[in-house]
């Protein structure tokens, strides 16, 4: 996140990324459906989350038929408009994070400043609304959202996907559930309502930096929280 970050901010009349992200000189691996010698060029260098942060467009460049995707959302599903009849110039996609409306085309979400999500549309722009609407009634209900669709996959030549097929895929959506809140001993569910004061900050949805004193660390008691909700949710 952090080199997609300082690639996009400019300091001193050139990107951050110039300065502060690790360069190095690539190039593609030839074969015979992509013969002869291509010239090396230096990129700034970044996890993958710069680009896709949840394994769907490379399932589909493999034909996949079946996929589960476990959106790690890095802000819950927003509650600030009606999923389901939203109002006239609401931006319904906004609520949602940019790691699942990319797949469909849409630019929203807040986390769009930390990727390069523009070229990464897969499903039709019309299969989100009702996607969302669902979520946000299991939202509501407290429960785990986890919603299950047969899209048709659209043509991506960015990502080399061919298109034309259909898939069937389950999206987790990690958010709030108070389903399994209310299973919580006493004694954790008040750690969680202490917010920021406690040991359990923003649960479920941690900071994916800096959520402690260490640069990406959890605690054995975030994760293991984490990872209980996890298991509830599939």
């Amino acid at each position: 996140a952090f080199g997609a970050f300082a690639s996009k901010l400019s300091v001193g009349g050139e990107t951050a990324g110039a300065r502060f992200d690790p360069q190095a000189n690539l190039w593609p691996v030839t074969s015979g459906r992509f013969a002869g010698q291509r010239q090396a060029i230096t990129y700034q260098l970044g996890d993958g989350g710069n680009l896709d942060n949840t394994g769907v467009l490379a399932a589909l460049q493999r034909g996949a038929a079946s996929v589960v995707a476990l959106i790690n959302a890095d802000a819950p599903l927003g509650e600030d408009v009606d999923l389901c009849s939203p109002a006239r110039g609401a931006d319904p996609a906004a609520q949602a994070t940019g790691q699942l409306v990319q797949l469909f085309g849409f630019k929203g979400g807040a986390s769009l400043k930390f990727g390069f999500y523009e070229d990464n549309q897969v499903f039709d722009k019309s299969a989100l609304p009702p996607l969302l609407c669902d979520l946000s009634k299991l939202a509501r209900k407290g429960r785990p959202l986890v919603a299950r669709r047969r899209l048709e996959v659209l043509r991506n030549a960015r990502w080399g996907i061919e298109g034309g097929a259909e898939v069937d895929i389950v999206f987790v959506l990690l958010s709030k559930c108070k389903e399994f809140e209310a299973l919580l001993p006493a004694a954790t569910r008040a750690e969680v309502a202490r917010g920021e004061l406690g040991a359990l900050d923003r649960f479920p949805n941690y900071r994916t930096v800096f959520q402690t004193g260490d640069l990406t660390r959890l605690t054995r008691v975030q994760a293991n929280l984490l990872a209980a909700q996890a298991e509830y949710s599939v």
